[in-house]
């Protein structure tokens, strides 16, 4: 029980020091990462590869947890995310993922998708809009043939829960034949007939003819 505590208290404290460090001068951080991978982008003349350009949107957290945002910083985390996407896509292309988006912010993509099902409404929505923000890019892109359609159309499933609309439900209609069938025994239970002594029979020039018994 001691040890438990005594990790606790040390996880509090490493908790309190990425804040401080980190949460407390979020914009100022995230401006002057901007910054940097901007001039790192305009040095390297497009040639950053796709693993460069993912270690330069990392956080670089050293302390072993994960930090603990509050709904107003994941907001601003979420802006500042698509700024560093807009901005390298002026020089490479480069889309946005689950995973990039997790490793830019400094969390698992299991906590992404705790956060997603957050009892708290406001979370929910936040999670939501960062959904539908990696996910139409990716399917836009695959769409316009920048990438391949079926590894988008797997990641889409995979990472996002999306899944494929049903088919469209086909309503067969009824036959003219039926039609026919039908209107002749209406006809026939007018005339004051018996449907139990009708019998329709389609004859060799296609017509229907009663035959009673």
């Amino acid at each position: 029980m001691e040890n438990k505590v005594e990790k606790q208290n040390v996880s509090n404290m490493k908790q309190e020091l990425i804040k401080k460090e980190y949460q407390d001068n979020l914009t100022s951080y995230l401006d002057s990462k901007l910054d940097e991978v901007i001039e790192k982008l305009q040095k390297s003349n497009k040639n950053l590869s796709t693993i460069e350009l993912r270690s330069l949107l990392a956080q670089k957290n050293t302390i072993g947890v994960s930090p603990k945002y509050n709904n107003t910083e994941l907001a601003i985390l979420f802006d500042y995310y698509q700024l560093f996407i807009e901005n390298i896509n002026k020089v490479k292309q480069f889309l946005p993922t689950k995973k990039n988006f997790c490793s830019f912010i400094g969390v698992s993509s299991k906590t992404y998708d705790n956060w997603r099902q957050a009892e708290d409404i406001e979370r929910q929505e936040i999670m939501q809009k960062i959904d539908d923000y990696i996910t139409d890019i990716l399917l836009t892109s695959a769409q316009d043939g920048e990438v391949k359609e079926i590894s988008t159309i797997y990641r889409t499933k995979a990472e996002h829960g999306m899944v494929e609309a049903s088919n469209p439900i086909i309503i067969e209609h009824k036959s003219q034949a039926d039609i026919n069938s039908i209107m002749k025994q209406i006809e026939a239970v007018n005339q004051g007939k018996s449907l139990r002594t009708i019998e329709l029979k389609q004859q060799d020039d296609g017509s229907y003819a009663e035959e009673e018994n």
